[in-house]
């Protein structure tokens, strides 16, 4: 299915796979008896990733077989993984930060100083629980808020001042949209994090405005900015500035903005830090209930 919908025909039977497919890598198995495993190369255009091995019989190289894989469609199932790392990597920093404070109340209880134990949860509620919950304040979005809080709580281990500001309130989303919005906002600000790991002054601002089914978000860091021949490629897969094997997460933003019909734009000077914005439509869960 996947070699016919780049335009080839039926294979025909009895015919070398040369006349078929050249670039089937397979004649080379048969020659060298070596596994070939995620061989990239394209097809009519289309990227594809190939895996081929030789058969063997008693000892002996009787055959090879190969099987193919649509590059986008691994591409999207990692981008799928990259969103759900970046999830889990937040809450692993909420728990870790609710564990050490948790310890803390269970040491106080097992001394049975009663005072210091209420000094210290009058500390939590006035000094760390409001100023948290202020974070979320207007965001109706419960599996949003909640990462939010993760990645405060990420960007205090960092050393990062991590600011949310909501223009209007954003309400719920419905369930199929919430993935993908965990995917755009987790890659926009796991790359502004990063954008300011090595600066001085460490801060990354997200702005949420909501406003007739539109949703937007604006992530500025005071990192290093983007050199203009970058800026004008980083969007493109492979392409980043913090070396080999990245240059993901960017592409990944882009091709889920497309996927809802939105706009991605980024504004940067190498020097004065960098300004993600984008607009996506937006189905929040109560108006789907009314309609």
């Amino acid at each position: 299915r996947l070699l016919a919908s780049t335009g080839l025909g039926k294979p025909p039977l009895g015919r070398p796979i040369a006349e078929y497919l050249p670039n089937s890598g397979l004649p080379e198995v048969l020659a060298s008896a070596t596994e070939q495993r995620d061989r990239e190369f394209s097809l009519n255009g289309r990227a594809i990733l190939a895996n081929r091995a030789p058969i063997r019989h008693q000892g002996r190289v009787i055959g090879a077989i190969a099987t193919f894989r649509d590059k986008s469609e691994v591409n999207a199932l990692a981008e799928q993984l990259t969103g759900v790392s970046r999830y889990a990597e937040a809450l692993r920093a909420a728990t870790h930060e609710f564990k050490n404070k948790l310890h803390v109340l269970l040491g106080l209880a097992q001394m049975g100083d009663l005072d210091a134990l209420r000094a210290y949860l009058r500390d939590l509620a006035d000094h760390q629980l409001a100023p948290a919950t202020s974070l979320v304040e207007g965001i109706g979005e419960p599996v949003l808020a909640g990462f939010l809080l993760g990645k405060q709580s990420e960007a205090r281990e960092r050393g990062i001042l991590f600011q949310v500001d909501v223009e209007h309130p954003v309400p719920a989303a419905v369930p199929e949209q919430i993935h993908g919005l965990v995917t755009i906002l987790g890659n926009l600000l796991e790359n502004a994090f990063e954008a300011v790991a090595d600066e001085d002054e460490r801060r990354v601002n997200l702005t949420l405005d909501y406003d007739e089914a539109l949703l937007s978000l604006h992530v500025q860091d005071s990192g290093g900015g983007i050199e203009a021949a970058v800026r004008e490629q980083i969007f493109q897969r492979g392409v980043s500035t913090k070396g080999e094997r990245r240059g993901i997460g960017l592409a990944a933003v882009q091709e889920q903005v497309e996927a809802w019909g939105g706009s991605l734009a980024v504004y940067s000077e190498a020097g004065r830090g960098s300004l993600f914005e984008v607009e996506l439509p937006y189905r929040s869960a109560a108006g789907d209930v009314e309609s």
